[in-house]
């Protein structure tokens, strides 16, 4: 039951035998790279709404952090982010195709999601600088950031690096390539956030 389940959802014609295998060439999805995309979002939405349950204790750092003018506002967003790239993932998956108009939305709520992260973290760094401020915020650059701060903005960028064209490139190439870039950008975003901290 379980197996037609699933050869309903991944495959563009089920088999006619009910719990026939599903075969090489039958499924008709995104991928993995939107699956993967989706399960990181699903994480950090697990780490705004941590961070919004924090945020409604009375006298704490991100209590006194949320009533910052636009904090509470890119939170939200940053869930709702995340929350559509889920459903979008959804959606294509229920269309059953492999290339879809969906694949240039899932990269557009990525990079929107980098940026309102990024946005944040400039907000939550002029914060921290403030010498008159009461409180402080002692686990920048990740919390009480929305998406986990840097956390979340490197699943946005990883997730559009991978999804880059090949190229001409061996397949092992193109994904050693990518990985090496993925890796570059997180130590690129570590030492930005360490200039903008000075």
């Amino acid at each position: 039951m379980v197996r037609l389940g699933l050869n309903f959802i991944f495959v563009k014609n089920p088999p006619a035998a009910p719990l026939e295998p599903v075969g090489a060439g039958l499924y008709r999805g995104p991928g993995a790279l939107p699956f993967l995309g989706g399960l990181a979002c699903m994480a950090l939405i697990g780490l705004t709404i941590r961070n919004l349950g924090q945020m409604s204790l009375p006298q704490t750092a991100e209590s006194y952090y949320s009533q910052v003018a636009g904090v509470a506002a890119l939170q939200w967003a940053g869930l709702a982010i995340n929350a559509l790239m889920i459903l979008t993932v959804l959606v294509w998956v229920a269309m059953q195709v492999r290339e879809s108009p969906l694949r240039t939305v899932t990269l557009a709520l990525a990079g929107i999601g980098f940026l309102i992260v990024w946005f944040e973290l400039w907000i939550a760094r002029s914060v921290a600088a403030d010498p008159d401020r009461i409180f402080v915020l002692r686990h920048l650059p990740y919390t009480p950031v929305g998406s986990g701060g840097l956390i979340g903005a490197q699943v946005y960028a990883t997730y559009l690096i991978l999804s880059l064209p090949a190229g001409g490139l061996k397949p092992w190439q193109t994904g050693l390539l990518k990985a090496a870039f993925a890796v570059c950008f997180w130590f690129l975003q570590l030492a930005l956030w360490e200039a903008l901290s000075r």
